[in-house]
């Protein structure tokens, strides 16, 4: 190595975050255009937050968490915006407030559900809605599946418990979203639902294959 190339390096990365401060600069500016662009802010909004989003800037949180009601078209960009963060505990109980929101869609809920996934870990107040969603029937099945997905995964021994009842009075598919949920279970638990599950239908079979590959 001659010397010299270290200097050369930082003065790289110097600049790289120059350019990267100046493009989060731009797209904030951008953004507090928003209200004077009548028709034209979804637009805006598909263009800033992916941006503030790889940035992990919160510039806009509060704006999106209001929005969620507003702009259900927005919902899967709106998730993957807050989904970083959810270590905020006003922006999880925001979410959470959300889910039970009689006035979103089940598609809106879906990506939320989705986002708070994202999370390492739940309190058991958080699977009760997710659990209360899954076991209500008039809501949309892949709504359902995703609150299943989310209550095997986040549950404790007796949510999971409550989760073998659900499955045998399910359809196929929503069968298939436990049975997936189940890769986060204790191994105990993980290999008596595989016994049990493994073979029903060509989906589950799938799912056993992925299984035993890891």
């Amino acid at each position: 190595m001659e010397y010299g190339d270290d200097e050369d390096d930082d003065d790289d990365e110097t600049e790289d975050d120059d350019e990267d401060d100046l493009d989060l600069k731009a797209t904030k500016l951008l953004f507090n255009s928003i209200g004077k662009y009548l028709g034209q802010e979804e637009n805006i909004e598909r263009f800033c937050l992916p941006l503030f989003t790889k940035a992990e800037s919160d510039y806009a949180l509060q704006h999106v968490i209001e929005s969620f009601k507003k702009r259900p078209s927005m919902a899967q960009i709106y998730a993957s915006y807050v989904a970083k963060f959810l270590r905020s505990p006003s922006v999880l109980d925001a979410l959470l407030a959300l889910l039970v929101d009689i006035e979103l869609s089940d598609w809106q809920k879906m990506w939320i559900l989705a986002a708070l996934s994202q999370a390492e870990k739940h309190k058991d107040a958080s699977v009760k809605i997710a659990l209360d969603i899954l076991q209500d029937a008039s809501r949309h099945e892949t709504l359902r599946a995703v609150a299943a997905i989310f209550v095997g995964r986040f549950g404790d021994h007796s949510r999971r418990h409550t989760l073998l009842g659900v499955y045998t009075a399910s359809s196929s598919y929503m069968q298939s979203a436990i049975y997936f949920s189940l890769r986060k279970w204790p191994k105990a638990e993980r290999l008596t639902a595989k016994n049990n599950w493994g073979s029903h239908g060509d989906l589950n079979r799938l799912l056993t294959q992925a299984m035993n590959k890891k």
